[in-house]
């Protein structure tokens, strides 16, 4: 019952559930008792202190086992309905205890109530873009409506784990538990540094690091862009990417520089572009009045870093989002923030 009560407590801290816990416990607490008694007594008789070290040494093999056979079912954080509702459901069946009567049924609506909020975690009915606050870098997932697909388009990267710190906490707490495809536009650590982390301690099906003509994911078109030209310098061998959602368009170019964006604009002006990933960070070294001449986005996302070393973005390129009418979202200002869509419609929440 103690476990019972904890678990909205627990779900709502880490999103999610360790599976033996429940299993565990009546396993251990014979050996735990026995463990406090070895330490009475070995304080009277030395006899007792071989017995309480092979204790000690045999409960960490215990744990270090335990730990690597568990196995959590990821839910998401709950939100409030479903906390009322599970400590209504679990006080009435304190209630029924104590009045000695079976509480099978209150059980089984526990567990049916556990059950659809996973499913109404996974099985959303609309799909979302979310820029994702990782400092002075990029990352962006794309979540497919009805689990159609979780794709994450670069990992950011910075000084400390922001894979275990930051994207897979996120991750969980919307109920997502496994990512289906991973793009890294380039090699940069801003862009790349985070995915051995992320591979480490998530699951991931697919990663995708250099070209591809197209590919379709779920409801998600993707066409990559590609120049004939050959650059030396790693931000302009990112991959250029068209991702056409059934409410709107992205263009994602990495950090590709003008020179880039001159060689592909006419492959570009074909495009019909509804948002655009600004390149560099808001560098002035991209995001050129020849790119802005060839598409025309209404939307403008930038992953930067509150107080940069850089000054991205600079006002350069600022001042020509704004001269093109432009709604720009900034994570170093906006924090993470989502567009989400419903079939043809989409709504901005910052």
């Amino acid at each position: 019952m103690i476990y019972l009560s904890s678990i909205p407590i627990v779900l709502y801290m880490n999103f999610q559930i360790p599976l033996i816990t429940v299993f565990v416990s009546y396993f251990l607490t014979p050996f735990i008792e026995i463990f406090y008694i070895l330490c009475f007594t070995s304080l009277f008789l030395s006899i007792c202190d071989w017995m309480l070290q092979y204790c000690v040494t045999m409960f960490q093999c215990i744990l270090n086992f335990l730990g690597d056979i568990n196995q959590f079912l990821i839910l998401a954080k709950p939100n409030l309905s479903f906390i009322v509702l599970f400590y209504i459901i679990f006080f009435y069946m304190l209630y029924l205890r104590g009045l000695r009567k079976p509480i099978h049924r209150q059980i089984c609506l526990l567990l049916s109530l556990i059950l659809s909020f996973s499913i109404y975690s996974q099985y959303k009915i609309y799909g979302e873009v979310t820029m994702i606050d990782v400092g002075q870098g990029d990352c962006t997932l794309i979540r497919l409506p009805m689990n159609q697909g979780n794709i994450l388009i670069d990992t950011g990267g910075v000084d400390y784990d922001i894979a275990t710190q930051v994207t897979i906490p996120y991750l969980k707490s919307i109920g997502i538990h496994k990512l289906d495809y991973v793009y890294i536009s380039h090699s940069d650590y801003d862009h790349s540094g985070a995915l051995e982390s992320l591979q480490e301690n998530f699951t991931i099906d697919h990663v995708i690091d250099s070209y591809e003509a197209y590919r379709e994911i779920g409801c998600m078109k993707v066409t990559m862009i590609q120049s004939n030209q050959v650059y030396t310098d790693t931000n302009d061998t990112s991959l250029v990417m068209y991702v056409e959602l059934p409410a709107f368009n992205i263009l994602f170019t990495g950090d590709a520089s003008s020179t880039v964006e001159e060689d592909i604009a006419d492959q570009l002006s074909l495009l019909d572009v509804d948002i655009l990933k600004v390149s560099h960070h808001g560098s002035s070294t991209a995001t050129s009045t020849t790119l802005l001449s060839a598409i025309h986005p209404s939307i403008a996302m930038i992953g930067v870093g509150k107080n940069n070393l850089y000054g991205h973005p600079t006002d350069e390129v600022i001042n020509r989002l704004e001269r093109k009418g432009m709604t720009i979202l900034r994570t170093d200002e906006d924090g993470m923030f989502h567009i989400r869509f419903y079939g043809e419609d989409y709504y901005i929440f910052r």
